[in-house]
């Protein structure tokens, strides 16, 4: 159900008030679309979520899916709200806000900072699908949150039929196999780090949910499509490869901080502006991007 690469995708701003900038936001989604990514992951952490006010949280998600409802895009192309909140009763009442725009599926992270047990997190999961009309896939970041999902959380969470996928990122392979040994049949196991969507497709993950997609939706695409159908395995290698130093790039600097840089080069979003407490990329990061799209024509 929730297959293939999903954009997470960035929120704009203006230069010169910080409001969103929904000319550039639309510009982003259109080559989306346009470059056939699998959906969209929208005011998720990329999207700098934790900076928006409730209106503009709510306006965001709505402009995304008018924009794609007019594209006409497929009917297996997912759109994906980040829900996320260490407040349980906030994040349900957030649900029921979102649950008017209609969105496929809502992505919930582990509660940060609290630090909750694996029945709080369990239970604060649980409570958001109660409230939800919609999908719900879990979010495990532990170096955000503190809060590592373990796979036997997942597997109840599965078993349960609270949640239908998982975003796994938290940078242990050996975790991603337990996941996957433990629930490949019953989820979808997206991986929230590119470094690792193409060696997980291997071993039962479905896709991912990526950063660099948002600069290179086409090749991330070519990556899955290769693996899935096992077309030609070294092509995908090569690519995975070629993007590797950026994908290192993106993630020099927190993210959104980078991949705003990069899609300001590349003249999708008109700026490369983010909110405090987030700064803009340095000079040496902005150099750095500068060099690896100056010399990556040939990907």
């Amino acid at each position: 159900m929730y297959n293939g690469i999903f954009s997470a995708l960035v929120t704009p701003f203006l230069s010169d008030s910080l409001k969103i900038d929904y000319d550039s936001l639309k510009n982003l989604i259109n080559y989306q679309v346009e470059n056939s990514i699998s959906g969209l992951v929208v005011c998720g952490s990329t999207g700098e979520a934790a900076t928006l006010s409730r209106d503009e949280y709510l306006e965001v998600l709505q402009f995304v899916k008018d924009t794609v409802k007019s594209k006409k895009v497929n009917n297996s192309f997912k759109l994906i709200a980040g829900v996320g909140s260490n407040n349980t009763a906030f994040g349900v009442e957030i649900a029921k806000e979102v649950n008017k725009i209609m969105y496929d599926a809502y992505l919930v992270v582990a509660p940060p900072y609290n630090k909750p047990t694996q029945e709080g997190i369990y239970q604060h999961i649980k409570s958001i699908k109660i409230a939800s009309d919609a999908d719900i896939i879990a979010y495990n970041v532990p170096g955000r949150t503190v809060s590592n999902i373990l796979p036997q959380t997942v597997k109840r969470l599965a078993q349960d039929k609270i949640i239908v996928g998982l975003k796994e990122a938290s940078g242990n392979f050996s975790q991603l196999n337990d996941v996957l040994s433990l629930c490949r049949d019953e989820i979808d196991v997206l991986l929230g780090e590119d470094a690792f969507i193409f060696p997980s497709l291997s071993i039962g993950a479905k896709g991912g949910i990526s950063v660099v997609s948002n600069v290179f939706p086409k090749e991330m695409m070519d990556i899955y499509k290769l693996s899935l159908d096992c077309s030609d395995l070294n092509k995908a290698k090569e690519l995975h490869f070629k993007l590797l130093p950026f994908i290192h790039l993106l993630f020099s600097e927190s993210n959104p901080i980078p991949v705003k840089y990069a899609l300001y080069k590349k003249g999708i979003i008109n700026s490369y502006e983010v909110r405090l407490p987030l700064t803009k990329a340095t000079k040496e990061t902005q150099e750095k991007i500068d060099n690896f799209l100056n010399n990556i024509d040939n990907i």
